[in-house]
This record gives C-alpha cells, sequence and structure tokens, in this order.
C-alpha cells in the first residue's frame, strides 16, 4: 500500500486536511486534477498541534489511467495588454490541459516566432497595434500544419471575422473561468487526433515549495534518485539555472567538509547520476561544461517557483485587474522554498520568497478589507500566518478585521492566543498597536 505522508506545524488536524484538498484541488499536490476522487485519511498526533496526515496514493490513482494519456495543448497568447495575457494564461494553465509554451504583446513578433514554437492553439486578441488578430490569423492559416485559433476580446462584433478564418472557439472579456474550460474542453476534442507519443508525454514539473521534487514527464510521478547528493545537486544547479558554476564551487556546496583527494572524483560520478537519473526519466536537461565552469539550461520544465516570479513583482500593487493573479501566486507558496531539506545554500533565497508571501499575504488582506471582503481577508490572513505565525502586521490585520466586524468573541481569543505565542517564542510582548486595539475593545465591551 503507498501512502504520502505529510506533517503540518502549528495548525489543527482540521486545517491540514483542508490543506491537502487545497492542493488536489489547485492541481499542486500530484500533477494531477484530483478534486473529483475521494480519498481516505488517517492522522496521527505526534506533539501539541504537529500532525502527519496519510493519504493513500492508490485511492487517488487507481482511476486515472485515461487522465494521464490525455495531451496536454501547446498554446501561445498574443494580446498587447500583459494583464489580459496573465489572466488568461492562469485560467488556461488552472485547467492541466493546456501549456502556455508563449506570450507575445506585439504580433508581427509573434508571427516570426510561432513557426519555431509549434503551438498547438493561439489565443489572439482581434485589437492590436500594426497588426489586428484576424489579420494575424489569416497570416498563420497559410503555414505548413495546423493551429486552431481561439480569438479573445472585449467586443462581439467580430465573431463573423473570426469564423471567416475558422477560429475553433471566440472569447468575450472580462474573461471568465467557465468560458475558459468550456473552450478547452473544445479544443480538446478538436486536437484529439494529436499523435500518440504526444499524448502519452506531459509536461515534467519541479517542485521547490516544502520538499524538492522532480516529477517524470511520462510517469507523472517523483523520480527516485539514486542518491541524496544527485538530488541536491539537481536542485543546487536548478536555482542557479542559466549561470556559470566553478565545478570547486559545486564541490564545496555539496561536500563542504570532504576529502580534497575524493572531491572531484565524486563530483563527476554525482553528475553522471543525475544525468542518468534525469534521461530514464524523459527529462531534458543541457549541462555545458566550458572554462571549467558548468552550465544548465532546461527546456519545457514547469517549476512553482518559476509561475510565482512570473506572477509577481518587487511592488506587489494588487488591484482588480491583477488580483487574481496574485492569489494564484499566494495559492502556489505551499509552503517555504526547499523547507524540508535543509540545504544550507539556500536559506538566501528561502527567506527572499518569505518575505515577499509574506507581503502579498498583507497586500492581498489589506486589499480585501478595502472592499468590505471580511471572509477572503481572514482565509488570506490565517494562510499567511500558518506560514509565518509571528508575522505581527498580519496579527494586527486580522485583529483589525476583527474590530470592523465587531466580532469582540473572535478579538480577545486570538489576541490572548497572539500573547502566549510572542511570549514563549520570543520573550517579548506584543507591540503597543496591538495593546492599544486591546484596551479598546475591552473598553467598549464593559
Amino acid at each position: 500500500m503507498q501512502y504520502c505522508i505529510i506533517m503540518f506545524r502549528k495548525c489543527t488536524e482540521q486545517i491540514g486536511i483542508f490543506y491537502v484538498k487545497n492542493l488536489l484541488h489547485n492541481n499542486l499536490f500530484i500533477g494531477f486534477n484530483l478534486s473529483k476522487y475521494k480519498f481516505k485519511y488517517n492522522t496521527k498526533k505526534i506533539k501539541t498541534n504537529v500532525f502527519i496526515l496519510h493519504i493513500e496514493k492508490q485511492m487517488l490513482l487507481g482511476n486515472m489511467n485515461y487522465e494521464r494519456r490525455r495531451p496536454m495543448l501547446k498554446a501561445v497568447i498574443v494580446d498587447n495588454e500583459k494583464p489580459s495575457i496573465n489572466i488568461l494564461k492562469m485560467f488556461l494553465e488552472k485547467t492541466g490541459q493546456i501549456m502556455v509554451v508563449d506570450t507575445f504583446q506585439n504580433p508581427i513578433k509573434a508571427l516570426n516566432e510561432i513557426e519555431k514554437l509549434k503551438p498547438d492553439v493561439i489565443f489572439l486578441d482581434v485589437e492590436m497595434p500594426e497588426m489586428s488578430g484576424i489579420e494575424l490569423a489569416s497570416n498563420i492559416a497559410l503555414m505548413d500544419y495546423d493551429i486552431e485559433i481561439v480569438f479573445v476580446t472585449a467586443y462581439d462584433q467580430y465573431a463573423l471575422q473570426a469564423f471567416n478564418v475558422n477560429a475553433v472557439a471566440y472569447l468575450l472579456k472580462p474573461i471568465l473561468p467557465k468560458d475558459v474550460n468550456k473552450t478547452v474542453k473544445r479544443l480538446m476534442k478538436v486536437c484529439r487526433d494529436l499523435p500518440m507519443e504526444q499524448k502519452i508525454k506531459s509536461q515534467a514539473k519541479i517542485q521547490c515549495f516544502g520538499c524538492f521534487e522532480v516529477y517524470s514527464s511520462s510517469s507523472g510521478q517523483p523520480i527516485k534518485w539514486r542518491t541524496s547528493k544527485s538530488k541536491e545537486l539537481m536542485a543546487y544547479f536548478f536555482q542557479n539555472r542559466g549561470m556559470p558554476i566553478s565545478k570547486w564551487k559545486l564541490c564545496e556546496v555539496l561536500w563542504p567538509e570532504g576529502n580534497q583527494d575524493k572531491i572531484d572524483i565524486n563530483l563527476h560520478t554525482t553528475i553522471y547520476k543525475m544525468k542518468k537519473t534525469l534521461r530514464n526519466s524523459n527529462i531534458d536537461v543541457d549541462i555545458k561544461f566550458i572554462n571549467k565552469t558548468y552550465i544548465m539550461n532546461i527546456k519545457d520544465i514547469y517549476s512553482d517557483v518559476g509561475e510565482f516570479e512570473s506572477l509577481t513583482n518587487d511592488k506587489i500593487d494588487i488591484k482588480d485587474d491583477n488580483v487574481e493573479q496574485y492569489e494564484r501566486a499566494f495559492s502556489i507558496y505551499t509552503n517555504n522554498y526547499l523547507e524540508e531539506n535543509d540545504y544550507l545554500w539556500a536559506i538566501e533565497l528561502q527567506e527572499t520568497y518569505l518575505q515577499k508571501f509574506i507581503k502579498i499575504s498583507k497586500n492581498l488582506s489589506d486589499f480585501y478589507i478595502k472592499k468590505s471582503n471580511y471572509d477572503d481577508a481572514i482565509r488570506v490572513i490565517k494562510r499567511g500566518l500558518e506560514i509565518s505565525p509571528l508575522e505581527e502586521d498580519l496579527h494586527e490585520n486580522l485583529l483589525y478585521v476583527y474590530v470592523l466586524t465587531e466580532d469582540r468573541i473572535s478579538f480577545i481569543q486570538h489576541y490572548n492566543l497572539l500573547w502566549e505565542l510572542f511570549n514563549e517564542e520570543l520573550g517579548i510582548e506584543p507591540r503597543n498597536t496591538l495593546k492599544g486595539m486591546y484596551k479598546k475593545m475591552i473598553l467598549s465591551c464593559g
């Protein structure tokens, strides 16, 4: 019997179970959309507020042979508005059946690249400078292989022109998930005659939030490494992908106190084992040794950190037109970067990602508070506190929501928990602004 084991820190058993259901629903746990499958679980409490959750993988994977063979369609998005591209890309990839291989804001540049990319489908905005989507679709139709066209526009008067160039569908802005799902189902029917090898092969995936895992493109399962050092080497290469790394740096990272006479041999042996494991799992990586440095380049591999980076920027200014984008980034961050691997070389980047996640949590909750959407504000804050329980700004936001909603009981309960947490973990009291909020709440109760 196969089990997946997950540890939850500083949360209740119910939150842990909900968390895993969330992972399954959002297609982040095993790599398939499992929300419609039931699963059995049991928990074992090993110490205060720490649970181990066992999920029977056989229950999850038993009836999935057909879904694994379904093809992932390669898609290109062309739209002169970046926010529209990001939202559509998010909705498409959420279906688990579309892989967006590239996006363009310039239609002429898109036309020049499409023959190299060879997508199955192109999502085109109709009104663009320099070349309209209708004109671009006409040029694409002249190419030597079949590409399905889906038009995306805010205006429905182009529908007749769209179907004159054999468009398979027509999406109206603002785009809704249900419309995207309907279009993808239609595309899957139209494209069901793809070559068998394309149907069977899916996209390889790399998971960095939580435990480092590389998922095979053929089986969809985490690959088994021959040694822990070959796995760590892959993680280090991936963190520094596209960048030259000296072999001495690699030796220092993997064997900081090793025998100098054996380190060089160990490195070559570990690289060989890593490459063999990846090759056996149909994962395409290119490692070159030039001028005494190694460079790894990776193609056609999805990674959670890659998507997280593509959805966020340093400013994190959340508005109506990008809130879904930041919600997606928020959901991708399932745990801290390489949290379970204890790689010392990853600590600096781990802290960088954590601070970005905290900022997203804070700004998302601020956004929802301003909209008087208190349920979503509470959801975001509590999830943020699961990852970073000592973050005072999030505690303050949560107490503020309880003030706005006049929920005195929740306010007092959380403040008492906060006081106990800070006293036990840090040996300090909460900051003065939180104490002031508490005094006002107590006086209002009097």
